[in-house]
């Protein structure tokens, strides 16, 4: 197999032998330092009917083997495990086989199959024969909920895994049951226990970590940069993904890994990096993998979107959706109809897509997805307001945005426009829904104020001229109490000020502020107080000085 070079050191050496790995499996298990090391023979559905635990090893170690293969390989270990009686084995085996639907992302009905298996087989509440066989089982979790989010074990397995993550050895089972619920209390909108773990355990170290399980880590790091808004956070999980799969030649892995990172520009509205994360998912696309064409037709639908050409973003999203209905999964039929009805309304059918964002509140709604209740709401109050239905919209805002306040969300579930959504703030605004809330998330997004006279719009620069001269920077007062050194940059933007629309002649300000000064000085001072001015106003595109005039 490849090494990843955060592995430990050392020559590869043979794997156990099958005897050995069924005896000491648990053992094995806890000790991750070993395994890279290891050489495996290569994983087949033959291997595993002679030798089993070999077979499991060989697809948990091989970072090049196809995923289908693997699954493959797994299935037929799991017979051979049962007769023997190897309940560690079994439960181990059909944990992988679950997991592994999470990075294919292919058809979800068979995980049914493989998830009933293993609800037959659970041992009871603290009876497992270890705390690392129960993390590494759990971890599967992020896959059930691909296709059955309201299963009953994730809730349990989310309490268990709290107290379970607090006993743990940092290590491989530890990260596994970290990125389980992570990615539970990101998709139930718990962003502040996600972030609680994500910064905890183990932030971006992967240590001594194998390939697929750092890769995986690094994913779940990427969401929730992404859905908290903490866009450089994602980018570096991103970007250390990217170099990992370069090192290790893991060319099926960069696929979903561009994928995050279209989700997380769109998110950030950065287009050039949606651009170009896009733009390298097309090149790697495998047209045989549906689940890829519909991400791909997905996210180019939110590019195209954002770009002003609605028309052909519907056509984008019309085929994400109608892939994502042959793949199956609620979560994703959710998405794509909310990112249909956005094109749907942009390019002037609001009708159409209020039908396509209620289908995806009931889909929502019966998954508890709240982060999705939360986008399909204000969706819906923007469909309501297009088509004359002012009361109802205002309702489904005020609902949102209660419910948006309370989780104190920070984006949307899929992308959204800035004009969109800046009139919908200003109405909440305007009319005082959820106020704070209002003004924080605008704020964030830094959106354009829709109409200047609306003073409770959170401008991130104030001016007041009548009266006593005030400069608000990010609503915080700045001219209040400053001290004598700062008065000249504000004498110049006072001077600025009292040009209006013209632009402010250097000549003329030098004049007014430095009468006395020889020219050269003059200037010099000019200079001086027009960098310390743009220091304090914090925005370097604000002020603009050219042929003598400013």
């Amino acid at each position: 197999m490849s090494r990843d070079s955060t592995a430990p050191a050392g020559d590869p050496q043979g794997l156990p032998p099958e005897s050995s790995l069924a005896a000491g499996a648990l053992e094995l298990l806890a000790q991750p330092g070993r395994w890279p090391a290891w050489h495996c023979p290569p994983a087949t559905p033959a291997l595993a009917a002679a030798q089993p635990w070999t077979a499991y090893w060989a697809t948990r170690l091989d970072p090049q083997l196809d995923v289908r293969d693997a699954r493959a390989c797994l299935a037929a270990a799991l017979p051979v495990f049962g007769a023997r009686g190897d309940r560690v084995g079994e439960l181990l085996c059909l944990a992988a086989l679950i997991e592994d639907y999470y990075v294919d992302e292919g058809p979800l009905e068979p995980l049914d199959h493989w998830i009933e298996l293993l609800v037959e087989r659970l041992p009871p509440a603290g009876q497992w024969p270890s705390a690392e066989l129960e993390a590494r089982v759990m971890a599967c979790g992020i896959a059930i909920r691909l296709r059955a989010p309201s299963h009953p074990l994730l809730a349990g397995w989310a309490e268990r895994g709290d107290e379970l993550l607090r006993r743990l050895e940092p290590g491989a089972g530890r990260l596994r049951l970290a990125t389980f619920l992570a990615q539970y209390h990101l998709w139930r909108g718990e962003f502040e226990r996600t972030g609680l773990i994500v910064d905890a355990v183990p932030g971006l170290s992967v240590q001594g970590l194998l390939p697929a399980e750092a890769l995986v880590w690094f994913d779940t790091v990427a969401n929730y940069g992404r859905y908290c808004a903490r866009f450089e956070l994602g980018r570096a999980a991103i970007e250390a993904s990217l170099q990992l799969v370069q090192r290790l030649g893991l060319r099926q892995r960069r696929y979903a890994l561009h994928a995050y990172g279209a989700s997380l520009a769109l998110a950030a509205h950065e287009l050039g990096a949606a651009q170009r994360h896009v733009q390298a998912m097309r090149e790697v696309l495998d047209s045989g993998v549906q689940a890829d064409q519909t991400h791909y037709w997905h996210y180019l639908a939110g590019l195209t979107l954002l770009r002003g050409d609605a028309p052909r973003a519907v056509e984008l999203a019309r085929t994400a959706l109608q892939n994502s209905g042959e793949i199956g999964g609620p979560t994703r039929l959710a998405t794509h109809r909310l990112s249909l009805g956005q094109a749907l309304l942009c390019s002037g059918d609001p009708m159409a897509a209020l039908e396509n964002v209620e289908a995806a509140l009931g889909l929502a709604s019966r998954i508890d997805a709240a982060l999705m209740l939360f986008t399909a709401g204000l969706m819906r109050s923007a469909c309501l307001r297009r088509l004359g239905r002012d009361a109802e919209a205002t309702q489904a805002l005020r609902s949102a945005l209660r419910e948006g306040a309370r989780r104190d969300f920070k984006v949307t579930a899929v992308w959204w426009l800035p004009e969109v959504m800046g009139e919908l703030l200003r109405t909440a605004i305007e009319q005082g829904i959820e106020l704070a809330y209002a003004r924080r998330l605008a704020r964030l997004h830094r959106l354009p104020g829709p109409d200047p006279a609306l003073a409770q719009w959170p401008w991130p620069l104030v001016l007041r001229s009548f009266g006593e001269f005030e400069l608000w920077l990010h609503e915080r007062c700045v001219t209040h109490g400053a001290g004598k050194t700062a008065q000249r940059p504000l004498d110049l933007l006072r001077a600025l000020l009292a040009q209006g629309a013209a632009p402010l002649p250097v000549a003329a300000a030098t004049q007014w502020l430095w009468p006395e000064a020889e020219p050269a000085a003059q200037r010099k001072a000019f200079d001086a107080a027009l960098l310390r001015l743009r220091r304090l106003l914090g925005e370097p595109g604000l002020l603009h000085l050219e042929n003598g005039r400013l």
